[in-house]
């Protein structure tokens, strides 16, 4: 059955000099009159010419605004693929982390906090964030928003049950992919959760990693 109409609307958009990603929703209607949704995640960036052309992109099925302040990003600094592994250790330790201080009745929600400070570049750009499990509201382009997610807790998100609660035994990406270009790194691969019960979940995932002033 033959697609007859489409809709896209974007949740949130970073717009640099040569590159541009946006990530939302569009709606697909078919010659019948039914429709299919589905978010995605473009990355576009100029041809010779100044066309542009699409470099990343990622699509998934749904799962059944507050100010900003950036720091300065770096004129220069070499990011490189080892450095963007380092990256994505630090990340399924600090989930497992929070876990493991929720089980012991600790102040895991500090945890979290620091999961999405050290991890994520809220303070320094705008951030395009799609947890997979968040349904209802599908983005989080906020600190608050990424905390919730992990950590539970908080009433503008009332789906959020904590993914990092779970707990988690282990966590640890596996990369199909990745493009640096100076300080930015894009990644595409699959994350690995495994629970503690010989259960194992899996997601498909895209990321992008940015080297801030401090290194990280």
């Amino acid at each position: 059955m033959g697609l007859v109409r489409y809709d896209l609307k974007n949740a949130a958009v970073i717009l640099e000099e040569k590159t541009a990603f946006a990530m939302g929703e569009y709606v697909f209607e078919d010659a019948n009159g039914g429709t299919s949704e589905a978010q995605y995640t473009f990355g576009y960036v100029k041809d010779e010419e100044g066309a542009l052309r699409i470099h990343v992109f990622m699509a998934s099925t749904p799962s059944d605004g507050e100010d900003q302040e950036f720091r300065q990003e770096p004129k220069e600094a070499n990011l490189t693929e080892q450095a963007m592994e380092a990256a994505q250790l630090a990340w399924g330790k600090k989930l497992v982390e929070v876990g493991n201080v929720y089980v012991m009745k600790g102040d895991y929600h500090e945890i979290a906090e620091e999961l999405v400070d050290d991890c994520y570049a809220y303070s320094v750009r705008p951030v395009l964030f799609k947890p997979a499990e968040a349904r209802l509201i599908p983005f989080r382009t906020t600190r608050a928003g990424a905390i919730s997610y992990y950590a539970g807790g908080n009433k503008i998100y009332p789906e959020d049950w904590g993914f990092a609660l779970r707990p988690w035994k282990s966590a640890r990406l596996s990369t199909e992919a990745a493009i640096i270009h100076s300080t930015q790194g894009l990644v595409m691969g699959h994350a690995y959760f495994d629970d503690g019960a010989s259960r194992e979940s899996s997601a498909d995932l895209s990321s992008s990693d940015a080297e801030l002033e401090t290194g990280k």
